[in-house]
C-alpha cells in the first residue's frame, strides 16, 4: 500500500486530533458516572421532608442543595458529553475522509472497490426508495380501506369526502410504487450493463424476473390516476403489492448484502492504511 511520507504524516495530526478527542471523552464518562454515584449517594440520605418538601418541617436543606447543585453539575456534564462525542466523530471523519481520498488517487485495489461499491450503492438506493414505495401505497391501501368500510355504514357527507380522498392517496401511492419500479429496473440495468462492458467481471445482482413485471401490469389495468377505488379492487391492489414485495425482496436483499460486503471492505481498506500510518 503506497502511503507517502507526506500523506502518513498529515494522517498523524489527524490521528492525534481523534487520541485529544477521545482522552477528554474518557474523562467527561468518569466525571458522569462520579456523579451519579454522588447525585445517588444524596438521595439515599434524603427523608420526605428532603424530597417532598425541600428540607422544610425540620429537613436537612444541606442536602436538598446539594443535591441541586449536583444535577445542574450532571446536566452541565452531559451537554459537554454530547459536545466532545460529536467532536470525535468529526475528527473520525475526517481521518476516513483523509485515507479515502487517498486512497482513491493512489491505491489501484481501493479504486476498484470504491467503483463497484459505488456502482451497487446506486442501484441499493433505487431498491431502497422501491421498497419503501411498496410500503407506503399498503400503508395508503389500509387507510382507503378503512374509510370505505366506514363509508358504507355512513350517510355521513363528510365520511364519504373522506373515503374519496384516501382512495386518491392510495391510488396516487400505487403509481409511485410503478415510477419507483421503473426506477429500479432502470438503475439495474445500468448496472448489469457495466459489468458486462467490465471484461466479464461476476458483480451482476440478476435482474427483476418476468412475474414482477406481470404484477405491475395487473396494478395498472383500470386503475387511473384520480379514479376511486371500491373495497375489491382495493383488495387486488393490496394482494398484488404484497405479491410484488415478494417475489422482489430476493433481488431486494442481494443487493443489499453486496453492498454491504463492498462497503466492509472498503472500510478494512482504509482501516489498514490507518494502521500503516500509526
Amino acid at each position: 500500500m503506497a502511503l507517502s511520507t507526506e500523506f502518513r504524516e498529515h494522517l498523524r495530526t489527524l490521528e492525534r486530533a481523534v487520541s485529544r478527542c477521545q482522552d477528554g471523552l474518557k474523562g467527561l464518562k468518569s466525571r458522569k458516572l462520579r456523579l451519579c454515584g454522588q447525585l445517588d449517594g444524596i438521595r439515599l440520605q434524603m427523608g420526605w421532608r428532603e424530597k417532598y418538601f425541600r428540607g422544610w418541617f425540620g429537613g436537612d436543606k444541606r442536602l436538598v442543595r446539594e443535591a441541586r447543585e449536583t444535577k445542574v453539575e450532571l446536566a452541565d456534564a452531559l451537554v459537554e458529553e454530547e459536545a466532545q462525542s460529536a467532536a470525535l466523530e468529526t475528527a473520525e471523519r475526517e481521518c476516513i475522509t483523509a485515507v479515502a481520498a487517498h486512497l482513491a488517487d493512489h491505491d489501484p485495489e481501493f479504486q476498484s472497490l470504491d467503483r463497484r461499491c459505488s456502482e451497487v450503492g446506486r442501484v441499493k438506493k433505487a431498491a431502497d426508495e422501491y421498497g419503501e414505495a411498496i410500503d407506503h401505497a399498503l400503508s395508503e391501501i389500509d387507510d382507503a380501506e378503512s374509510m370505505e368500510t366506514l363509508d358504507l355504514v355512513s350517510k355521513n357527507k363528510g365520511i364519504s369526502i373522506l373515503s374519496h380522498m384516501e382512495n386518491d392517496e392510495a391510488n396516487e401511492a400505487i403509481g409511485e410504487v410503478k415510477q419507483a419500479a421503473q426506477r429500479f429496473q432502470e438503475a439495474l440495468e445500468a448496472y448489469n450493463g457495466a459489468v458486462k462492458e467490465g471484461c466479464g467481471r461476476t458483480d451482476a445482482v440478476g435482474r427483476i424476473n418476468d412475474d414482477i413485471d406481470l404484477v405491475l401490469d395487473l396494478i395498472g389495468d383500470g386503475f387511473d390516476f384520480m379514479s376511486f377505488f371500491t373495497l375489491s379492487q382495493l383488495s387486488d391492489a393490496e394482494d398484488a403489492l404484497n405479491e410484488l414485495r415478494k417475489n422482489s425482496a430476493g433481488i431486494i436483499e442481494e443487493i443489499g448484502a453486496k453492498y454491504d460486503s463492498l462497503r466492509e471492505q472498503c472500510d478494512r481498506r482504509i482501516a489498514e492504511a490507518r494502521r500503516h500510518c500509526a
